[in-house]
């Protein structure tokens, strides 16, 4: 036999607690869930576990949704954001009488509670004597009150900072004790499905509450039984991360990051070790962790690109603690787990380290670039995030008429694409990987699939992004044509073309193969014509030697200046 209680208030306290169209308003809705959740707090556990097993699927489901409901509720936004809500909640009415101010003064402050009412109480109680006494009438004693009393309690209008301070600990309490009830109703309810084998299809949702838990802000004792739940979550259900619920894997590992960048050591310590036993977990699977890897990459790709502020000591910190655990990994340490931790933990070191450093240099055009592809690089296991700085990249050369560099750019955003399309599709027309690119600029190599860090894009829901298509592959060739012509470099431009008949062909679209042929014939006519009197510009090369260019000591670049630059003009103009 099932019971369900609910509480509801005997009377609306107002009208926004009331009903409205069959829905129950903010305070009703708040005071219904702690009604909930202190009944599951007492409630005897094999009570609960006789329950849980009575429930089907879509109640177990439902029951999550409660939970989560209850996170969101009661999290807890600071002192800050509870201040602004006292502010805005204030109940004195404007008005340009001052005797209706006053009244208003009062009436709101005999209407709360705390050192102001009280105060105000007693000298009300001492005016009345003070009128029996002396026998003075209701309008002298309005008189005396607005002279006198008014200006000595005008400084209690307001909650007294003691009740204020109160109030707030009062309501990061009450959202620790929710979260700490959750927190245990979870770990009860996961070991109750741990042992009926239908209803393990509610871990996932059970995660998904425990995630909602980790992404909001929580104290630094709550935080520690978190983390630890959630680790032997992984530990007793990894199949659920790598297997069933991917999404939630790379939440896991996006809140993980989030959490290793925070300013509380405590914190940052324990995220790094959950991160770091994810890690482990993946890589026992199947001898790496790649999907982790590649988790984490766009993790830390969206916490340093986002406009809200991150200190990158402090994540820094994080990448030295995950290097640390690797240093004295003990049962896999015959294993290449430790040296891809170390890999992993530069490599994202390196790409932070190269973002902070843009701000530095967004004057400095040449470092500029040079920042975005060490960037671009870092970001070699993660398609989506290449292809997007290699596009930056285009533009921020484009915008600089370098139509030479920014056709380069595009091409390898073309053979990128075109080495996950023959993953995704193989199709005859199309062309096989970034092979087919070597004859226009070997270093397409540099987009090959073949590592072990490369995972299935169709299992791990990569490839998103709008280029990764036939007709986005066709309009990044298109597009790396038109720089090359723009670059007077026309024998590219054809090279480029050959790469996009096929397509065409297999469609018949006898339009796009005439204008194509066109450009084509166009571009050997000025071969022809122009010859060697093309002017594609001048290079010097660069080095930079001593201690004062701090890591570009020893470093070598080519510049690029155009057609008649002298070295005496480009000397003049780098110093």
């Amino acid at each position: 036999m099932q019971y369900m209680f609910v509480c509801l208030p005997s009377k609306p306290q107002s009208d926004e607690e009331a009903y409205s169209g069959g829905r129950m308003g903010p305070n009703a809705t708040r005071n219904l869930l702690i009604c909930f959740l202190w009944v599951l707090k007492n409630l005897d556990v094999d009570l609960l576990y006789q329950w849980w097993t009575q429930l089907k699927i879509s109640d177990i489901n439902n029951l999550l949704g409660v939970l989560d409901l209850c996170v969101k509720t009661f999290e807890y936004k600071g002192r800050k954001a509870y201040l602004a809500v006292l502010a805005g909640a204030g109940n004195v009415q404007a008005s340009s009488n001052p005797v209706d101010v006053k009244a208003q003064l009062a009436n709101t402050i005999l209407g709360g509670t705390g050192t102001a009412k009280h105060m105000l109480r007693e000298r009300r109680q001492m005016m009345a004597a003070a009128m029996k006494a002396k026998g003075t009438d209701g309008v002298s004693l309005r008189k005396r009150w607005g002279k006198t009393f008014y200006a000595q309690s005008s400084e209690h209008t307001e909650k007294p900072k003691t009740d204020v301070n109160v109030d707030v600990f009062i309501e990061s309490s009450l959202s620790a004790e929710c979260s700490l009830i959750i927190l245990d109703t979870l770990e009860e309810l996961v070991q109750s499905i741990s042992f009926r084998d239908s209803l393990k299809s509610c871990l996932g949702g059970a995660l998904g509450v425990l995630l909602q838990l980790m992404n909001t802000t929580q104290s630094c004792q709550v935080m520690k039984h978190l983390f630890a739940t959630q680790r032997s979550i992984v530990f007793k259900f990894p199949e659920l991360l790598f297997e069933e619920e991917i999404e939630q894997c790379a939440e896991l590992c996006s809140c993980l990051m989030k959490h290793c960048g925070s300013k509380i050591a405590e914190t940052r310590s324990l995220a790094c070790a959950s991160l770091y036993q994810l890690m482990r977990e993946d890589f026992e699977r199947g001898n790496n962790f790649a999907r982790v890897k590649v988790q984490v990459t766009i993790a830390l790709s969206s916490i340093v690109t986002s406009k809200a502020r991150f200190n990158d000591s402090f994540l820094r910190r994080s990448l030295k603690t995950l290097m640390n655990f690797a240093n004295e990994e003990k049962d896999l340490f015959e294993t290449t787990f430790p040296d891809q931790v170390r890999l992993l933990a530069r490599n994202l070191n390196h790409i932070l380290s190269n973002t902070v450093k843009l701000q530095q240099y967004h004057d400095d055009i040449e470092m500029y670039i040079d920042l975005m592809d060490r960037i671009a690089k870092g970001y070699q296991n993660s398609p989506d995030l290449r292809l997007q700085w290699l596009q930056h990249m285009a533009e921020k050369h484009v915008s600089h008429k370098n139509y030479a560099e920014a056709s380069m750019c595009i091409l390898h955003s073309a053979a990128l694409v075109a080495e996950y399309l023959y993953i995704l599709e193989r199709k005859s027309y199309l062309p096989i990987g970034c092979v087919s690119f070597q004859k226009l600029s070997p270093n397409t190599l540099e987009e090959s699939a073949i590592s072990d860090d490369i995972i299935s894009p169709e299992e791990e829901g990569l490839c998103n992004h709008k280029f990764f298509s036939e007709f986005g592959f066709m309009g990044l060739l298109e597009y790396s044509a038109q720089l090359f012509h723009e670059a007077k470099m026309f024998e590219a431009m054809i090279e480029v073309y050959k790469l996009v008949l096929p397509i065409h062909e297999s469609r018949r679209n006898f339009d796009k193969l005439e204008k194509i042929t066109d450009k084509m014939h166009s571009g050997y006519q000025k071969i022809v014509s122009r010859g060697s009197k093309r002017l594609l510009g001048s290079f010097f090369r660069v080095g930079f030697y001593g201690s004062r260019f701090g890591d570009l000591d020893g470093v070598q670049f080519i510049y690029k200046e155009e057609g008649h630059t002298r070295l005496a003009e480009f000397s003049l103009r780098i110093e």
